[in-house]
Formats: structure tokens, sequence, C-alpha cells
């Protein structure tokens, strides 16, 4: 067991205690991931001090988790594949799309893009954002990005092609 596993042990115990083991599930599935949280819970049934009360609570909390890792993994099949090249953001600016990276610890694909306009404060190093995100929907309103809230919704990132476009001619 890592020590972050030890750790969130520590919180779980106290919180069987305190009968909250489920509420502390949920923050915890929300830190460390569904995936971490499965293979932690069935170590609490070893405590000496585990209760059939203890076992309804557990029982509870897992059904939790696998619910949680059911939802993550339908999310991650219907994110469409985004073709690797040339994207323009909601706000005009363009970046490449170099691959499709997945994450080691939660399993989340995410996105490694480099931005293609000179202003950039990190210069051209390449990004990453969760897959999900980059595939979403904005809602955008007077120069300002505002998700779900009014205004003209449109995809974050729109797909252009494998080359940037020519510039217009003046």
């Amino acid at each position: 067991m890592t020590e972050e596993q030890a750790t969130i042990m520590a919180k779980l115990k106290m919180a069987m205690k305190d009968v909250m083991l489920l509420e502390t599930v949920k923050a915890e599935v929300d830190l460390h991931g569904a995936a971490n949280m499965r293979a932690i819970l069935p170590l609490l049934a070893l405590d000496p001090d585990f209760s059939e009360r203890d076992s309804r609570e557990l029982a509870l909390a897992m059904k939790y988790v696998e619910g949680r890792i059911a939802m993550d993994a339908f999310a991650q099949s219907v994110i469409p594949d985004p073709k690797i090249g040339i994207y323009q953001d909601y706000k005009g600016k363009y970046y490449f799309l170099q691959m499709i990276a997945r994450h080691t610890e939660t399993g989340e694909d995410m996105a490694v893009y480099t931005p293609l306009y000179a202003h950039h404060e990190g210069g051209r190093i390449p990004q990453i954002r969760p897959l999900k995100m980059f595939t979403e929907e904005v809602v955008f309103t007077d120069s300002v990005e505002i998700k779900m809230y009014g205004g003209e919704r449109m995809p974050r990132f729109v797909f252009v092609g494998e080359k940037l476009p020519a510039a217009p001619k003046e």
C-alpha cells in the first residue's frame, strides 16, 4: 500500500466510525479517482473493528465506486476521436493537436497540443487538456467564455486541416 493509499485508508476508517463513509468515499473519488478507491475499499473489511453496520456502509460505497467507474468508461466511449492536425479555437487562435495520450493514474484520455500563435504566454510548449474538455462545446458571449449560461454555443476547437490556412490577402 502506498503512502497516499494509507492516508486515504485512515480517512475512511474515521468516516466509518462517524457513519459518513459514503460521503467521504464520494469526496475521495473526486480527488483520487474511482479505480484507486476500488483497490482500497475492500481493505477496510480486514480491520478488526469492522462490524455488520460497517459492512452495509461498505457495500453502498462499493456500489457508488463501481457506478462512477461505469459512468467514466461510458463518457470515454462517447468522446469522438479527433484527427491529428490544426485546430482553431472559438476565439480564433490556431493549435496543432499532436496526439491523444492516456493519464497513467486516472486512465483519462488527454489531448496534447501546441499553440501556433506568436504571443502565447508559455511559448510554443505543448499543452495538455482532458480530451472531453478539448472536444466539448462552450458558450461564447462578447469575447468572454461563459459555459452553459446563454450566448452562442460552439465547439471549443474545430478541425481546420493538416496545414494552417493561408493568411488572407490584403
